[in-house]
């Protein structure tokens, strides 16, 4: 590249190749996985000569992975001005420590996501991350790189990606259909400071309080429990329940769900319900700290893929996965990291996965002064708004309506078309016991051009507040 820039064009310009943290010079003693730290790659290696420009090393480095972040006892010891752990300037200057080119962070970012790819020491996580929060945590990277002396940093990235990927839900989707809609479950599709929402102007139903969205629309289910109302986009599902005399506070509030033929439960029994059909899914909503969707357990792709396969090995085999109509609803999990053992000190670590079906109260207006990113229902006017991930429903593919067929008998994820789903309406009063039945279905039709419109996150601002030091020198740095 040098001769072909140098021959052609009398042109010379610093040159680096792209790293991280897997193949750096360093030694990790407390690494879990020896894949990580058994390779390196380094640019000290590489001497040049006619070339005036220099190399420089140029590294990708995230505060959640590798594990080693997470474990490395001399990093743990490190602490900021806050008197917190920061295992990530430590690592930034251990790094440094090696080389004698100028290093630049040529990615680092902090993913909005609602799913949870890992776990950093810090609280800087693979996803999971609020919007609000997103901005502090990339400034608080930034005054790391610069305080320990890096060229710069590039911050990952600009704008969402919805083509993207995730290793713990990639097996859930189908690869050619994932820029049709924006998955919120999966990390990658989210680092940006930019988002692309659904919905040519504005979001179809923000959760915020206000039904105001829901006025012009005709309920799919009427009962003598109330109104069910349900709208779609390319990201959520959302439903907005009129119940009849429901308190929020102390009634609990039972949706339950059918999604695909010839499966489901016909009992909730840890909940006291019954249903007149096969529910896959169930949501409760009782107040604002204990409400969940849960999976009839024949259809929770959770156990089958991960625990069943005993890919995770310090969770249960949980019993009568395999029998339909079992009446058993199981709290739908995501999986952030595997069983592990520490190297240097052999402690053990179990497997890592969290309630992704908790859901979360809040306002989910991006305009509202008490917005919150990753918020799922919210309740005003005597109704709850509630918005849930395609992914939770095991839907594959919302643009071209297609879910997960019977992963048991097809002993694989495949997908199968859809054309509609049930739904019904339940209050409970304290622990009495509730006949559900499903009412109207909903459907939709199918999409190949999906509808969008940009919108910046909070981070962005924040950025552009703290970056106008750089560009008027303020702070006297250059």
């Amino acid at each position: 590249m040098i001769k072909h820039e140098t021959e052609e064009f009398h042109f010379q310009a610093p040159l680096a190749f792209t790293n991280w943290i897997t193949t750096d010079p360093l030694t990790h003693p407390n690494e879990p996985h020896y894949d990580e730290d058994k390779a390196v790659v380094n640019t000290e290696s590489i001497k040049c000569r006619n070339f005036e420009p220099g190399l420089f090393a140029s590294y990708h480095i995230y505060p959640y992975y590798p594990d080693s972040l997470n474990y490395q006892e001399d990093y743990l010891e490190n602490k900021n001005k806050d008197g917190k752990v920061d295992t990530y300037s430590a690592y930034l200057k251990d790094l440094k420590l090696v080389h004698t080119l100028p290093i630049l962070v040529a990615e680092f970012g902090i993913p909005t996501s609602r799913g949870m790819g890992h776990k950093s020491v810090m609280g800087y996580n693979q996803g999971g991350v609020d919007e609000n929060a997103q901005g502090a945590m990339l400034i608080d990277m930034i005054n790391s790189i610069r305080d320990t002396g890096y060229a710069g940093g590039l911050i990952f990235t600009w704008q969402d990606e919805w083509f993207k990927r995730t290793w713990n839900n990639v097996m859930f989707d189908i690869a050619d259909r994932r820029p049709f809609w924006s998955n919120i479950q999966t990390t990658e599709q989210n680092f940006g400071v930019m988002s692309f929402d659904p919905g040519e102007n504005y979001v179809c139903c923000y959760p915020d309080g206000d039904p105001g969205e829901w006025s012009s629309e005709e309920p799919v289910l009427t009962s003598n429990a109330g109104e069910l109302y349900v709208m779609h986009d390319e990201r959520y599902l959302y439903l907005y329940a009129k119940a009849d005399k429901y308190d929020f506070n102390n009634d609990t509030l039972y949706i339950p769900i059918d999604t695909i033929a010839d499966q489901g439960n016909k009992t909730a029994k840890d909940y006291n319900l019954t249903f007149d059909g096969g529910a896959d899914f169930l949501i409760k909503i009782h107040g604002a700290s204990d409400s969940h969707i849960y999976v009839d357990r024949y259809y929770d792709a959770f156990n089958y893929h991960f625990v069943e396969s005993r890919i995770l090995s310090d969770y249960p085999q949980l019993k009568n996965a395999d029998k339909k109509n079992s009446g058993v609803f199981d709290e739908m999990l995501m999986c952030y990291g595997y069983h592990l053992k520490v190297g240097g000190t052999g402690d053990e670590v179990p497997d890592k996965a969290y309630e992704t079906g908790k859901l979360l109260y809040g306002n989910a207006n991006p305009d509202a002064e008490d917005y919150a990113s990753l918020t799922d229902f919210s309740y005003g006017d005597g109704g709850v708004e509630i918005r849930i991930p395609w992914q939770l429903l095991n839907v594959m593919d919302p643009s071209s309506k297609q879910q997960m067929a019977d992963f048991r008998e097809e002993q694989v994820f495949t997908p199968q078309p859809y054309d509609s789903f049930s739904f019904g309406l339940g209050v409970a009063k304290k622990k009495e016991r509730v006949n559900i039945s499903f009412g109207g279905s909903y459907s939709y039709p199918e999409w190949n051009i999906p509808t969008w419109h940009e919108r910046m996150k909070p981070s962005y601002y924040e950025l552009q507040d703290y970056l106008e030091q750089y560009r008027s020198n303020k702070s006297g740095n250059k």
